[in-house]
């Protein structure tokens, strides 16, 4: 771009004087570009298409980890918000922080997509407004070379999405129950909030006025009984310890009112001391998991053999159970995918806007991503439903988009 710059001025000033010499320099400088861009096999013409290359893919990977990294910081900043309450009441920094670090791969199967798209669009809309794509274009690089390294970075994108969706989630999954479980253990008084009532465990709703180091005051605590009805405990004072032989949170209170204090028969009883178990038992092994937190090898065993993975399950439930792990296991592919069908689509929509204003490509790739969450919310909320072919709703999006993509770059080339 620089010698065609050189060139054109070098004509100018020939036109200018009236002589002949800067038209042929002019001349013979677009000449000079045109066999750099078309690599005429010289070994300088052939380093200077390098670098051209290297400069669009340098200018898109940059653009696009600063936009993943606030598009992930966002996503997180629930996580991130909990965080810090959780460590203002006393609970370790390092095993939340770790926690936080398990959820950030969830996230990234969101963020990956949507910072292709806008960085496409950004990147490519920036160089169409500084005329550097009327440059190449002009010196025989078509629309289809230029986007080749953006297109092939999608690409692996589009791999790596479906490497963190099919092992890496699953495993940080697993990996955020055990310490959470193991956190809810070492620290019981931090499930414990002052000033509202919260439920730690299903069936108790727990309220604490305020707390003076491990001991808390003017405690309150509804208990939903097995018979439906509901005990209202109120307290003076409490302390919260671990049994490890039950495996149990128990409240040592003090003072305390109880309301039934027989489950099978009404009656308030007033106590000195008394002690309230909490449930705290870990999750057993073999409990069923949701369909995004299987790997990729075990959720094509189930879909190919559902009536071993739910023996009890017969009909209709098990055709509804089959048809939303099939949702699971498109749901990853067209996500996955979804990186290169941005990218295709970011490259024309770039390159015709021809304005420098970042928030018009902000804007477009947000009406995009939109769109195209709006068909995969559609196909998991059919996703019990087989009669509608759900995992079908949910290409719809990439199928359009490839063929809009395709049609658009074949009109800017």
């Amino acid at each position: 771009q620089g010698a065609g710059v050189r060139g054109q001025g070098a004509g100018v000033r020939g036109q200018e004087s009236g002589g002949q010499e800067s038209g042929g320099q002019e001349s013979g400088g677009q000449g000079r570009l045109i066999n750099v861009a078309l690599c005429g096999g010289n070994p300088d013409d052939v380093g200077r298409m390098r670098i051209i290359k290297r400069y669009l893919l340098s200018s898109f990977s940059m653009s696009f980890f600063v936009t993943l990294l606030v598009l992930t910081l966002v996503l997180s900043i629930g996580a991130i918000f909990k965080m810090t309450e959780l460590i203002t009441r006393g609970v370790p920094w390092g095993p939340l922080v770790r926690i936080v670090g398990y959820n950030i791969p969830n996230a990234l199967v969101y963020s990956i997509p949507m910072s292709t798209m806008i960085s496409t669009l950004l990147v490519f809309g920036r160089l169409s407004s500084d005329s550097e794509i009327t440059a190449m274009k002009s010196c025989g690089i078509g629309i289809w070379s230029i986007a080749k390294g953006p297109l092939l970075f999608a690409g692996a994108l589009s791999a790596l999405c479906l490497y963190i969706q099919s092992t890496v989630v699953p495993y940080s999954y697993e990996r955020s129950k055990t310490l959470l479980h193991e956190l809810r253990l070492s620290t019981p008084l931090a499930i414990l909030e002052e000033g509202r009532f919260v439920q730690p465990f299903a069936g108790y709703s727990v309220y604490i006025g305020s707390r003076d180091g491990d001991v808390l005051q003017d405690v309150r605590i509804y208990q939903l009984l097995k018979n439906r009805k509901k005990r209202k405990i109120r307290a003076k004072t409490g302390q919260v310890r671990m049994d490890e032989k039950t495996n149990r949170i128990i409240v040592d209170l003090t003072d305390v009112r109880i309301d039934p204090f027989m489950e099978d028969r009404p009656g308030i009883a007033y106590l000195k001391k008394w002690s309230l178990p909490f449930p705290a038992r870990k999750p057993k092994p073999g409990k069923t998991k949701k369909p995004g937190y299987y790997t990729w090898p075990e959720l094509i065993t189930v879909i190919r053999n559902p009536g071993l993975h739910f023996p009890l399950l017969s009909g209709e439930d098990l055709q509804a159970e089959w048809s939303r792990l099939t949702v699971e296991f498109h749901l990853r592919l067209v996500t996955s995918l979804s990186c290169l069908v941005f990218a295709l689509l970011g490259v024309p929509l770039g390159v015709t806007t021809h304005r420098k204003e970042s928030s018009l490509g902000v804007a477009m790739s947000l009406l995009i991503i939109m769109v195209f969450h709006m068909f995969i919310i559609a196909g998991q909320s059919l996703s019990r439903q087989p009669e509608f072919i759900p995992h079908i709703i949910l290409w719809i999006p990439i199928a359009l988009g490839e063929m809009a993509g395709i049609i658009m770059m074949r009109r800017a080339d």
